[in-house]
């Protein structure tokens, strides 16, 4: 959340795996955009992070919010 990829964890469910040799946290949350003060937009976002570094490894969100997101930041 620190990083601002995402804004809204719904389920609080933080999952930890082992992938590629690494222990990752996997958090299923939304970034939610609002739209000229009128209307809010969720985009589902999951991220993949380091559980030794805390650093993110990954994240995971449709494709076409991978081209436009600059426009949200």
């Amino acid at each position: 959340m620190r990083a601002k990829f995402v804004n809204k964890i719904p389920d609080s469910n933080i999952e930890l795996i082992e992938k590629d040799k690494e222990l990752q946290y996997v958090i299923a949350g939304e970034k939610v955009f609002d739209i000229l003060g009128l209307m809010e937009y969720s985009v589902p976002v999951t991220t993949f992070i380091s559980a030794s570094t805390g650093e993110i490894l990954s994240i995971d969100s449709p494709t076409w919010f991978k081209y436009i997101k600059f426009l949200f930041v």
